[in-house]
């Protein structure tokens, strides 16, 4: 996988935090804590864990492509 293709799926796991972060913030006011919570343990956990795993992957190849110097 090209380091392109690694950071466009990083991205997209990024992008898809918005719309479970925009239902938690409209639950919790609606008297929908509990709903949230639930949301905030599963799905936006689940993709956070993902997301951090392909970017310390991404950085490990970014960081080996230029002899072990981070351009970040």
């Amino acid at each position: 996988m090209s380091e392109l293709s690694r950071y466009e799926e990083v991205r997209g796991l990024h992008a898809q935090f918005h719309p479970y972060t925009a239902d938690m913030v409209n639950l919790h006011p609606n008297g929908n804590a509990t709903e949230a919570e639930k949301r905030l343990q599963d799905e936006h956990s689940r993709l956070s864990e993902k997301r951090k795993h392909r970017l310390i992957g991404l950085s490990s190849q970014v960081r080996a492509a230029g002899n072990g110097t981070s351009p970040f």
